[in-house]
């Protein structure tokens, strides 16, 4: 039996608690977790324009990390 919380799975509220967490200019923003009236749960992220594996291709060099 899955433990829940309102309705929502450990696993989901682990998930929800980690997106929530990282604040720098590289990892996409978390807004907020919303309902609606059928009981689905959505986890609001920033927009970004690209995606992850457009931006790696394009690139001529791996990323290093920053100081």
């Amino acid at each position: 039996m899955k433990e829940e919380f309102n309705g929502l799975s450990t696993p989901t509220l682990r998930e929800i608690a980690i997106k929530s967490l990282p604040q720098h200019p590289a990892i996409v923003g978390f807004k907020e977790v919303v309902r609606d009236d059928w009981d689905r749960v959505f986890v609001v992220m920033e927009h970004v324009e690209n995606d992850l594996a457009r931006f790696m291709a394009a690139r001529r060099q791996p990323l290093r990390p920053t100081k």
